[in-house]
């Protein structure tokens, strides 16, 4: 029981009850509960100091739950032998730090509500339902800065688009409840989780009647979620899209003979992809089919004299050199339109594509100056100026990125660049990871929420990881898998036509 009473357990028990469902999503309920608990511990009577540091330890908590999918990119068999036995050292503080700065939006929260209770006289009840939501959702999102100040690099900026551990995304798995995102994609459902888990805190403060109709509300919640609404999809007719998803390791492109394979292994699976005349074939991140170092003309007339006139719209991507500066750069073969298109990455992620300012400080400091130069020259990647995609071909999809993919805004902004898209193609690739699986259930999570918000269709690719589709109603459908063998996966999936 004295357990029970101490601070520091409470609040780290509602940081467990709140993080749970981002590990397991038919859990989100019990996210629900966490967020009452939550409520109950701000509004206790406690000194300011233990609120901060109580909060601070609950949403941090939250939030290593929702980036527990940093431990498996164990091991890291490329790093050099010395970084290789403390790589578990440097995991682990990753993680530890990304949980912290997340969770440290919190701060936000706790100052304005102590604020609001001490030197205003706003009604009790507009806590719960109105305030709170609002605050909740601008703490997150100062988390996310946070986040990318403390993990800023020569390849970053300041940015709050590392969206995990939003509680709004709890809400995704319940079908009924995702269609609050075409409101403001996660920021709404997060409004409605602090909503209801305010209104339920509310009520259960109240006579015996009102925790009956608490008790109520949760239960229609829960039970509605098992309630499957139909979502009928005309996919009968309209865009042909291929998806090839390669199994490719981290290790293949680091060797002229790995490098040689995966060449070799992609070209057959796109030229079998060919033959079935698809209007498009996306690649996954950094798939490096066309060779970029050549000039545009010269792939182009490579391509027709191998294919001949094809109309197919080709998504390709991978490492490139622009000004002296290593970008991640897409390659758009448009067969429609004769042309050829290339953008850059507009969000690039810290550890894996740069090395933040605060890492460079720790290796020195470390004595890892040796391993730091060889870091330096893999994870150097910069944002280039060709982020916008404004100007591209009406036919051309609208190209998300891989971790784009966790920026709330990531459809939503390439949406506002161009009117209208034919869809949206998702090219990722997670050959950093050994089977993540929470950050492909969270990953899923947010590209339904975002397919949601913008209205339009989503279509993954990505390499080791599997492709899905994501529709404007919230479903995720399976590619029809066409061909495989050990190092691709050739799917096939017909997208409704744009109205013109």
């Amino acid at each position: 029981m004295d357990l029970l009473r101490n601070w520091v357990f409470s609040w780290v028990v509602s940081g467990l009850l709140l993080g749970i469902g981002f590990v397991i999503p038919s859990l989100w309920v019990i996210g629900l509960s966490g967020g009452v608990f939550f409520l109950y511990l701000l509004f206790r009577e406690e000194t300011f100091k233990q609120k901060v540091c109580g909060a601070w330890l609950a949403w941090t908590t939250k939030a290593a739950f929702s980036v527990g999918w940093l431990w498996s990119t164990y091991p890291i068999v490329w790093l050099p032998l010395e970084l290789s036995e403390v790589q578990l050292v440097v995991i682990g503080l990753t993680w530890l730090l990304t949980a912290a700065t997340l969770g440290a939006g919190v701060f936000i929260l706790v100052a304005a509500t102590t604020f609001l209770k001490k030197y205003t006289d706003v009604p009790r009840w507009s806590y719960y339902i109105l305030i709170i939501p609002l605050l909740w959702i601008i703490s997150e999102s100062f988390g996310s800065l946070f986040f990318s100040l403390f993990f800023n690099g020569a390849g970053g900026f300041i940015n709050s688009s590392f969206s995990f551990g939003y509680v709004g995304y709890l809400l995704a798995g319940h079908q009924w409840l995702l269609l609050v995102a075409k409101i403001a994609g996660v920021y709404g459902l997060t409004f409605l989780f602090v909503f209801i888990a305010g209104g339920l805190f509310w009520l259960n403060g109240k006579q015996m009647c009102y925790r009956y109709v608490a008790l109520g509300i949760v239960v229609v919640l829960f039970g509605s979620g098992f309630i499957q609404k139909e979502v009928v999809e005309k996919l009968e007719e309209g865009y042909s899209v291929i998806a090839i998803d390669t199994y490719f390791d981290a290790g293949m492109y680091r060797s002229e003979e790995g490098r040689k394979q995966a060449s070799v292994a992609l070209a057959t699976a796109v030229e079998k992809a060919m033959v079935e005349n698809p209007d498009y074939i996306l690649l996954p991140e950094d798939s490096r089919y066309f060779d970029q170092t050549k000039p545009m003309s010269v792939i182009k007339n490579f391509f027709e004299y191998k294919y001949g006139e094809s109309a197919a719209v080709i998504i390709d991507s991978s490492r490139a050199e622009y000004n002296g500066e290593t970008v991640m750069q897409s390659f758009t073969y448009n067969g429609k339109n004769n042309t050829v298109e290339r953008y850059h990455k507009r969000y690039l992620v810290p550890i894996g594509e740069f090395l933040p300012a605060t890492y460079i400080v720790l290796f020195q400091l470390a004595g890892y100056g040796e391993s730091l130069r060889y870091l330096s020259q893999s994870i150097s990647y910069r944002v280039g100026p060709w982020t916008s995609q404004k100007e591209a071909a009406a036919t051309t999809p609208a190209i998300l990125f891989c971790f784009e993919s966790f920026s709330p805004r990531g459809i939503k902004t390439l949406t506002e660049e161009r009117s209208e898209v034919p869809f949206v193609a998702h090219i990722a690739s997670h050959a950093w990871f050994h089977e993540p699986l929470t950050l492909w259930s969270q990953m899923e999570i947010m590209l339904r929420v975002q397919a949601v918000w913008s209205g339009q269709y989503v279509v993954s690719v990505g390499n080791m990881m599997s492709g899905k589709v994501y529709t404007p109603a919230g479903a995720v459908v399976e590619m029809e898998v066409l061909e495989r063998s050990g190092w691709w996966e050739i799917k096939q999936i017909i997208i409704p036509r744009v109205k013109e």
